[in-house]
C-alpha cells in the first residue's frame, strides 16, 4: 500500500547561524575513493516510476530562500552536471526552467555572470555545442513591446571584430 507520512522528516526551530543547518552532511576527513564516490547519492533505478514522482524536491514557495546553492573549486568538472538518457517528448527539455511570479523591471528568468578574469579571449560565458542536425539556439518570443533578442556591447571593440560575428564553416547547400 502506499506511504501516507515521510520516512524521515528533519525540523528544524529557532534561528539557524551561518554555515549551520538542519541537516548536514560532512565527508570530513575522509578521502573519496574514486571519481565515482558520492557524498549524497539519491537512487531511484529500483522504483516503479509508471506515476512519474520527483526524486528531489525543494519547495520554499512563498519563503524568501534560495532554492539551490553550488560552490565547488574543481578546475576539471563543472559545478553541476545533468545527464539525461531516453528519447525526451516534444517541449521537454533536459534542464526545464520556469517561473509563475512576475519579473520585475531588469529581472530575468536565467541570469549568467561571468567572474574572475578570463584567461584569454577564448572564454565563453556560454557555449552551444550541437555537433547533431539540429536548432543549436531556438528562439520563440512574444515580445510585442520590446526587442525578442537584444545584444549590447560595453567593451572598445578591436579592428575587425564586431558586436556579433556569424561565421560559417560548412558547405553550403543548392539552396540559391
Amino acid at each position: 500500500s502506499a506511504a501516507t507520512a515521510s520516512g524521515i522528516v528533519f525540523t528544524g526551530s529557532g534561528a539557524t547561524a551561518n554555515n549551520t543547518a538542519v541537516f548536514e552532511v560532512n565527508w570530513g576527513a575522509s578521502t573519496p575513493a574514486n571519481t565515482g564516490s558520492n557524498l549524497v547519492r539519491l537512487d531511484a533505478t529500483g522504483a516503479d516510476t509508471t506515476v512519474v514522482p520527483t526524486i528531489l524536491e525543494i519547495v520554499g514557495a512563498g519563503e524568501t530562500a534560495r532554492g539551490l546553492y553550488i560552490d565547488t573549486d574543481g578546475t576539471s568538472v563543472g559545478a553541476a552536471a545533468f545527464h539525461r538518457g531516453g528519447e525526451l517528448t516534444n517541449g521537454v527539455g533536459v534542464v526545464n526552467i520556469t517561473n509563475d511570479g512576475n519579473l520585475a523591471a531588469g529581472g530575468s528568468l536565467l541570469c549568467m555572470t561571468m567572474g574572475g578574469t578570463p584567461a584569454d579571449a577564448t572564454v565563453a560565458a556560454c557555449e552551444i555545442v550541437a555537433s547533431k542536425d539540429c536548432l543549436a539556439l531556438d528562439i520563440i518570443s512574444s515580445a510585442a513591446t520590446d526587442s525578442a533578442v537584444q545584444i549590447t556591447g560595453a567593451g572598445a571593440l578591436a579592428n575587425n571584430k564586431a558586436i556579433l560575428e556569424l561565421i560559417d564553416t560548412g558547405e553550403p547547400a543548392n539552396a540559391g
